[in-house]
């Protein structure tokens, strides 16, 4: 499966998130320090396959994510 991937932006953070599919969307958040790409593409490529959109947003600094490593939570995360 292709990895399309977008930047999401706000402030001091930047966050690559893969993107795949179209339909309504799922977030898949890895654990901490995890790459969200190639352990999720089998459970991607399913939901993909039943016709949902896959969201896989790279944790603070995996591949292109960036920004401030302390004193985050969900409330700090970029919204699309």
């Amino acid at each position: 499966m292709s990895r399309n991937s977008e930047m999401v932006a706000t402030g001091p953070v930047s966050i690559q998130t893969y993107v795949n599919g179209s339909g309504p969307a799922v977030v898949i958040i890895p654990s901490y320090g995890r790459d969200g790409g190639d352990d999720f593409e089998p459970l991607t490529a399913a939901l993909v396959g039943a016709g949902y959109s896959v969201l896989r947003p790279q944790p603070r600094g995996v591949g292109r994510s960036a920004g401030p490593m302390t004193g985050v939570d969900f409330d700090d995360a970029p919204r699309r």
